[in-house]
C-alpha cells in the first residue's frame, strides 16, 4: 500500500522564499521537480473549499499558518511540524 504526503502548495512557495531570503545554496528546482514526479507527494493548491475552511477559523492569525491548518482539515489529515503554535492548536492533530 502506497502512503501518499499531502503537501499545500503554501509550503512549497514558502521554502523558495526562505531559499532565497537566506541565500543557501539549494537545487530547488530539483526539489520541486522531485516532489511533482513522486506518486507519494500531492500537491494540494489553495481553492474555494480551502478558503472556506479558513474564512471560519478565527484561532490562527497567520495567514501562511492559517492556510496549511485549512488544507488539513480540508483532507482531514495530520499535519507533521514542530510550530509550536500548530502543534498547540485542538482543531487539528500534528506531529513531529
Amino acid at each position: 500500500m502506497r502512503t501518499h504526503h499531502f503537501i499545500p502548495s503554501i509550503v512549497i512557495a514558502e521554502s523558495l522564499s526562505i531559499f532565497e531570503k537566506k541565500r543557501i545554496s539549494f537545487d530547488f528546482e530539483n526539489y520541486f521537480k522531485r516532489i511533482h514526479e513522486s506518486e507519494n507527494f500531492i500537491l494540494i493548491a489553495l481553492d474555494y473549499s480551502i478558503l472556506q475552511k479558513m474564512i471560519a477559523m478565527k484561532d490562527v492569525p497567520e495567514l501562511h499558518d492559517k492556510i496549511i491548518v485549512s488544507t488539513a482539515k480540508y483532507l482531514e489529515s495530520p499535519i507533521i511540524t514542530k510550530d509550536k503554535t500548530l502543534q498547540d492548536l485542538s482543531s487539528v492533530k500534528t506531529f513531529w
